[in-house]
C-alpha cells in the first residue's frame, strides 16, 4: 500500500508491471528446485502476459503519446513552432506566452516542408511502378506488385546479412530444416540489434585523438559503420552452415523436439553469447572487420577499426544469451511464437526480458519518455528477414509451418528514432533546430544521454514520421478519389484506358493501406545513407548511448 500510494499516477500502470514480474518471479524461484527449471519458464512467459494485460496501452503507444507530448512543450523561439502556426493571432498568442513562460523545446517541425516530402514520397514510389517491365492484367498480379513497391530494399539485397540459404544437414526433415535456419536467422538479428548503437564517428582511440592533437596531427575517425557489423557477424553464422561440417548433437535433429535451438557450433547460440568475453569478442571480429577496410584508394589510407563501447556490447550479449536460456529455453523462435504474431506484444517481450533493450528517460517535468529503438527494429528485421514483409497482408503462403514472423500489426511500430532519421529530416527542412542546439550539433559537441536536446531530437523525428504516414495515406486516397471522379491518374500517351486507370487505383488503395512508419522509415534511411556518402548531409547529433 505504501508503495503503490507513492507511485505517481501517470506511471503507475508501468511500475505495477514490472512490481508484478518481480514478485512473480522471486515467489515461483522460492518455490522452484532444479529440476523443475522449465517451471520458471512458463510462470515468466504467465508473468509476461499479465503485465501485458495490466497495461492500458502497447509499448509502441506509449512512444507515440510519450513523443506528441514531448513535441507540445513550447519551443525556445516562435520561429520553431511552424507545426502549429496558422494565424496571426496565433502568432501573437504563441509569442506571448513564449515570452510570459520561458520555452524549453529546442526543435520544431515544419508542416509544409513535411507536405512537400510526402509530395515526393508517392511521386517516387508510383515511379517504380511505371518503370516496370510490365504490367500484370489480373488483380492478384497488381496487388503483389503494389505491395513490394514500398520495399526499398529486400533483407539481403545489399549482401550484408545473414540469410541461411547455405545451410543445410541431410538427417533433419525438410520442415525441420526450415525451422533451423529461421532460428538461426532469428538469432543472427538479435545479435545485431543488441550490437546496434554508436556508430558515429569516433576516434580509433580516445588516447591517441588527445596525442595527435597535442602533436599537431590529424585526428582520424573510426571507419566502422551499421553494415561492417553485419557483414562480420553474417561471416561468423556462417562458419557451420556447411553439411559437413562437424556438429555436435544437442537434441535440436529430433523431430519431436517442439523447441528449435542452436548447436553450440553455431557462434551467435544463446550459450555462446552469455559467455562472450570483451576480448573473445574483439578477436572474432576485428579480423572480418579489418578486412572491409583494407585501403582502396590513396586517400585512404585508414585500415583499421575499433568497436567503441566494447564492453557494453559484450555485456548486452551476455545478457541476451542467458536470458534467452533462462525464459525461453534457449530458443529465439520459442521466445518470438509468445507474441502469437503481434509485433507490440513482441516488443513487449523483449523490454521485458532484456533490460537493456528498455530504450526510456526521464522529461524535465519528470515524466516518463519510451522511445524502444533497437527493440522495435528486433521486430522489424524478423518481419524484412524470415516474415512476410513484401506480401500483401492476408495473402501469406499457406505452408506446414505456422510463421510467427507473419506479424499481423506491423503498422503498430514507430519509426526508429536514432541519428539518421533526424540528421535527413533536417536536411530537407522538415526539423528546424534552435540556434544554440544548431552550434552543438555543427560542431559535433556531444550531447548528454537524456538531456532535453536529445529527448527533443528523437521525439521530434517519431511525431514527424507519423504525420508523414497520415500525409502520404492522405495523397494516395485522394489520388483513388480522383479516379473515380474521372480526374486520370495515368498520363496520357501512357495507356490510359479504362483498365490501366482501374489497376491504377487498386494501387493506390494496397499503398495506402500498406504505409507504415516502418517502411517510410526504411525508405528515409535508405535516401539518408545514399545522400550521406555523396556527402550532401551537415552532421548529425552526437550522443554516447546504448540504445541508437
Amino acid at each position: 500500500i505504501i508503495i503503490f500510494s507513492m507511485i505517481r499516477a501517470t506511471n503507475r500502470q508501468r511500475h505495477i508491471t514490472f512490481l508484478i514480474r518481480a514478485y512473480h518471479i522471486t515467489a515461483v524461484a522460492k518455490t522452484t528446485t532444479p529440476k523443475e527449471k522449465h517451471s520458471l519458464t512458463i510462470n515468466h512467459t504467465q508473468t509476461i502476459s499479465l503485465a501485458s494485460k495490466m497495461r492500458s496501452s502497447s509499448p509502441c503507444d506509449s512512444v507515440r503519446e510519450s513523443c506528441f507530448r514531448l513535441m507540445s512543450d513550447l519551443p525556445t523561439s516562435i520561429t520553431l513552432n511552424v507545426e502549429t502556426l496558422q494565424k496571426d493571432r496565433d502568432v501573437d498568442e504563441q509569442t506571448k506566452q513564449i515570452k510570459k513562460q520561458k520555452g524549453l523545446r529546442s526543435v520544431g517541425l515544419n508542416v509544409k516542408e513535411l507536405s512537400k516530402l510526402s509530395n515526393d514520397i508517392v511521386t517516387s514510389v508510383l515511379s517504380k511502378q511505371s518503370s516496370s517491365s510490365s504490367l500484370k492484367k489480373d488483380n492478384e498480379g497488381t496487388e503483389e506488385e503494389a505491395s513490394a513497391l514500398w520495399n526499398v530494399a529486400d533483407w539481403d539485397a545489399d549482401g550484408w546479412h545473414y540469410t541461411a540459404k547455405k545451410y543445410t544437414r541431410s538427417n533433419v526433415s525438410f520442415s525441420k530444416l526450415q525451422e533451423q535456419k529461421m532460428e538461426r536467422v532469428a538469432l543472427y538479428v538479435l545479435t545485431l540489434d543488441a550490437m546496434n548503437f554508436c556508430f558515429w564517428p569516433t576516434s580509433l582511440f580516445e588516447e591517441e585523438k588527445e596525442k595527435n592533437t597535442k602533436e599537431g596531427g590529424e585526428e582520424e575517425d573510426n571507419p566502422l559503420e551499421y553494415e561492417h557489423l553485419a557483414i562480420a557477424l553474417r561471416i561468423l553464422a556462417e562458419i557451420d552452415d556447411d553439411p559437413d561440417f562437424n556438429a555436435s548433437n544437442n537434441g535440436n535433429d529430433n523431430e519431436n523436439n517442439s523447441i528449435i535451438t542452436c548447436d553450440e557450433t553455431f557462434a551467435l547460440s544463446p550459450k555462446n553469447l552469455s559467455t562472450l568475453t570483451p576480448s573473445k569478442l574483439k578477436t572474432l571480429l576485428t579480423p572480418h572487420l579489418t578486412a572491409q577496410f583494407t585501403p582502396k584508394e590513396e586517400n585512404n589510407t585508414n585500415s583499421t577499426c575499433t568497436i567503441p563501447l566494447l564492453q557494453e556490447r559484450t555485456r548486452l550479449l551476455n545478457e541476451l544469451g542467458s536470458n534467452l536460456i533462462q525464459y525461453h529455453n534457449g530458443s529465439a523462435l520459442h521466445m518470438i511464437q509468445k507474441a502469437q504474431k503481434s509485433s507490440s506484444s513482441l516488443v513487449q517481450i523483449i523490454t521485458c526480458t532484456f533490460p537493456g533493450y528498455r530504450d526510456e528517460s526521464i522529461d524535465w517535468k519528470g515524466q516518463q519518455c519510451f522511445f524502444y529503438k533497437r527493440a522495435q527494429i528486433v521486430v522489424a528485421d524478423l518481419w524484412a528477414s524470415v516474415g512476410d514483409c513484401g506480401r500483401r497482408r492476408g495473402k501469406e503462403k499457406k505452408s506446414d509451418y505456422d510463421n510467427p514472423c507473419h506479424f499481423k500489426d506491423i503498422q503498430s511500430l514507430t519509426t526508429f528514432a536514432d541519428y539518421r532519421i533526424p540528421q535527413l529530416l533536417r536536411h530537407l527542412g522538415v526539423l528546424r533546430y534552435d540556434d544554440d542546439l544548431s552550434s552543438k550539433v555543427d560542431s559535433k559537441q556531444e550531447l548528454m544521454a537524456g538531456s532535453m536536446d536529445e529527448l527533443y531530437i528523437r521525439a521530434s523525428a517519431v511525431v514527424a514520421v507519423e504525420k508523414l504516414v497520415q500525409l502520404v495515406r492522405d495523397e494516395l486516397l485522394s489520388m483513388c478519389r480522383a479516379s473515380d471522379d474521372g480526374v486520370g491518374v495515368v498520363e496520357d500517351g501512357e495507356g490510359g484506358d479504362e483498365n490501366e486507370k482501374k489497376m491504377m487505383k487498386t494501387k493506390c488503395k494496397i499503398l495506402a493501406d500498406d504505409v507504415s512508419a516502418v517502411k517510410l522509415d526504411w525508405y528515409l534511411w535508405n535516401l539518408g545513407e545514399q545522400m550521406d556518402r555523396e556527402g550532401k548531409l551537415g552532421p548529425h547529433h552526437r550522443v554516447r548511448t546504448i540504445f541508437y
